[in-house]
């Protein structure tokens, strides 16, 4: 007997099992702009479970911009900020658009574009000088 469970990567349409509840659950909380924290053990489904969100919203029709970014094994805020900018980089149909508004926003680092050689696709990631690596994720004046 072929086992029913795959569990190198995620798990999406057909071979999604149930979770009809935390679906609906996270539909709910999207669409109302709340926070969610979802916690569990490695390898429980967390990830499947936000794919096929996801793909419930596409289904849809939903008009809901959706950003899904791996951050497992990040280990410093330049890797942290690379990533935000390359998932952004997908969402943004209009590349020119993102560039023209990041490059008004923050003038303190500079983009590499490249080809992604697996998708074909462009990809952009921030450069930044070293000592203004800081001024990226420093808080404005006044918040707490």
């Amino acid at each position: 007997m072929k086992n029913p469970f795959t569990y190198s990567n995620f798990v999406t349409g057909l071979s999604f099992c149930n979770r009809i509840k935390e679906q609906r659950e996270l539909l709910e909380f999207i669409t109302a702009s709340q926070n969610v924290l979802l916690y569990s053990h490695r390898r429980t489904g967390k990830s499947s479970l936000i794919k096929q969100v996801f793909q419930n919203i596409k289904e849809q029709k939903l008009d809901i911009g959706m950003l899904y970014i791996d951050l497992y094994g990040t280990t410093s805020e330049k890797e942290f900020i690379t990533r935000v900018f390359q998932q952004l980089n997908a969402l943004e149909s209009n590349t020119n658009k993102l560039l023209n508004f990041l490059k008004n926003s923050i003038n303190k680092f500079s983009f590499q574009i490249s080809i992604d050689p697996a998708t074909s696709s462009p990809t952009i990631a921030p450069s930044f000088k070293a000592a203004d690596e800081n001024l990226i994720l420093k808080k404005p004046y006044g918040t707490a």
